[in-house]
């Protein structure tokens, strides 16, 4: 029986193959997106400038690549904040937004589903 985690994975895999704007993102441009989104929802919106300065991620133009890929497929956009017009703010979009509320229902469903189904105590499980 596949772990929780597998099932989760199959179900991303799922709903990525359903839009073809997700297709076209390597891992790097999901992982920069996931920051974009998290940021975001934490009330850190990252600039423009933080996002291709991430550490630990790649150098700053192939992030500056990836930023440019999210924009052209309608993942992120561009916004300024409290009339100061030199500053963009980077924010995941609706399309992106809507992505991940799709995962998120789908890893309710598998938790929902792993608990009807009992779990084995690991002292019973054999090899």
């Amino acid at each position: 029986m596949p772990s929780s985690y597998l099932k989760f994975l199959a179900a991303v895999h799922a709903l990525d193959a359903e839009s073809s704007a997700f297709r076209e993102l390597d891992p790097l441009a999901l992982r920069l997106l996931e920051i974009i989104a998290i940021k975001h929802h934490a009330g850190e919106p990252l600039t423009a400038m933080k996002a291709t300065m991430l550490p630990a991620t790649a150098s700053q133009s192939t992030m500056h690549r990836k930023l440019t890929l999210l924009l052209n497929l309608g993942m992120v956009k561009m916004v300024h904040k409290d009339n100061n017009r030199r500053t963009k703010f980077i924010e995941p979009t609706e399309k992106a937004e809507d992505h991940f509320c799709k995962l998120g229902q789908a890893m309710g469903n598998l938790f929902a589903s792993s608990r009807d189904t009992p779990t084995p105590h690991p002292h019973t499980i054999h090899p």
